[in-house]
């Protein structure tokens, strides 16, 4: 079957499916436009787009540029234009991965189960219903891997040039992706390619400079060589955060941390005290000085949040020399929230959603806390699948990446793939769980597609080999 016919089912089969969520309620969640802090205020996208983005400090400037493109494009439709955006994007998911796994070696027929297993799954339906940038930075990553097996294996510039770019949108979208992740990819892959070099560095360069001047834009605006201003909450939520109120009173008592972290890091700007939240400075620029978005919601890229986010890391690394016992535990739950799949908040989906941790995940409803006291209040449970079925997978990966397999099973174009996809997974894991404490399985979902892959090579090579081996002894 060509390609071609197989998308045409797949599309029928994707239409199908969706018909079948909306009759069971699902729909678009436009909330998050309002209501997260990673975006600026809607009202400022559509008025003064590219001056908000230029100014952003939250986050990286592509995703809110998008988002304003589309609320500036499409008045009054934004929801149907935003699903439209996510469902085609989903879809591509869908067929990319199935395209990655079959030039990895995997036969269509596994291809197809493994990839329609994470098209089903709860989770992608949730991240392709919701304003956020995830199901994106999946899509982007799984088109990564193919570009650079097709550059790999062809040397063709337009798939270098494709690579580098998507890494480029990559950053731009995500503070995850930073600058030196990428810098380490390129270095990477200049090497894995071999000669000749001199255009492939230039392929680099180009897209890295690109990423590099949202860096020095930031630097020079606001002194910060970064392009999200947020670390230090997040890294204070584990560890200032998870001490008790008394002890936290105590500290800032004694000087030892500042009065800012008696304050929760999603108050509004008037709990902080005067001489932060009263800065001055971009008088004219209304994404730094509004304290509030029009939403009636926190403007988290308020030009306060800056010296904020400063204080809270300052205190945050105190706490974690002296306390390290808080960030261990507040590290162990943000590892199991890692490892355990997305709440699904459509009702009509409960059903769905303890069916396939069940079965796909292996859920088991005993609350780990009960074992180990350390996890206080979490209600985490164990998804056995995901707790040891993906560190396996990505030992699986990297193994073949690094040996190749038996008898040369993969090729030079085909290791530096796996190598690419293994070393990811470890980097988003690693940053997630060392640096955020309540989102992780979030974060993990944009490497979905990796763990997809893994599994169809283990399927094919492993489960399917060993069939076709006893049936020919038979």
């Amino acid at each position: 079957m060509s390609l071609a016919r197989l998308t045409a089912y797949l599309a029928a089969f994707y239409a199908l499916f969706h018909a079948a969520l909306y009759v069971l309620g699902v729909r678009y969640d436009l909330v998050p436009l309002g209501m997260f802090a990673h975006y600026a205020d809607p009202e400022l996208l559509r008025t003064r787009l590219l001056e908000s983005c230029f100014y952003l400090h939250v986050q990286p400037p592509l995703y809110n540029l998008f988002v304003g493109v589309v609320l500036k494009l499409f008045p009054g439709w934004e929801a149907v234009a935003f699903q439209a955006v996510f469902l085609l994007s989903g879809f591509a998911l869908y067929v990319l991965l199935i395209v990655l796994q079959t030039r990895l070696g995997v036969s269509r027929a596994v291809a197809l189960v493994t990839s329609t297993l994470l098209v089903c799954s709860p989770s992608f339906i949730l991240f392709e219903h919701l304003l956020v940038y995830t199901l994106h930075c999946a899509l982007l990553l799984v088109m990564a891997a193919l570009l650079l097996h097709e550059f790999l294996t062809t040397k063709r510039h337009w798939a270098g040039w494709a690579f580098f770019t998507a890494l480029f949108l990559l950053g731009g979208i995500r503070s995850m992706y930073h600058l030196v992740c990428y810098v380490a990819i390129a270095v990477g892959v200049v090497v894995w390619a071999g000669p000749p070099r001199r255009r492939l560095v230039w392929m680099a360069l180009v897209p890295g400079l690109l990423l590099c001047s949202f860096y020095v834009k930031s630097y020079v605006l606001f002194g910060q060589f970064t392009t999200m201003s947020f670390m230090g909450k997040g890294l204070w939520i584990k560890t200032v955060g998870n001490l008790s109120w008394p002890q936290r009173e105590q500290l800032a008592n004694e000087g030892k941390i500042s009065e800012v972290s008696l304050v929760e890091r999603f108050w509004a700007i008037d709990y902080y005290p005067e001489a932060i939240r009263e800065i001055e400075g971009f008088e004219g620029i209304p994404v730094l000085r509004q304290k509030d978005k029009s939403t009636g919601e926190i403007n988290y890229n308020h030009l306060s949040q800056l010296a904020v986010s400063k204080l809270y890391m300052h205190d945050a690394l105190y706490v974690l020399r002296h306390y390290p016992k808080t960030y261990l535990c507040s590290t162990a739950w943000a590892a199991l929230t890692f490892l355990s799949p997305m709440p699904q908040q459509v009702a009509g989906l409960k059903w769905w959603q303890a069916l396939y941790d069940r079965l796909v995940y292996g859920k088991i409803n005993v609350r780990l806390a009960r074992f180990i006291p350390q996890l206080g209040a979490s209600k985490h449970v164990p998804y056995v699948f995901l707790m040891a079925g993906y560190p396996l997978l990505l030992c699986y990966g990297l193994s073949l990446g690094l040996r190749g397999g038996k008898a040369g099973a993969f090729t030079h174009a085909q290791r530096g793939v796996l190598l690419f996809m293994g070393l990811t997974i470890l980097y988003v894991a690693a940053l997630s769980i060392l640096l955020e404490l309540a989102e992780t399985n979030r974060y993990r979902f944009e490497t979905e597609g990796f763990y997809v892959v893994f599994l169809g090579i283990f399927l094919e090579r492993v489960v399917v080999g060993r069939l076709r081996r006893r049936a020919g002894t038979d």
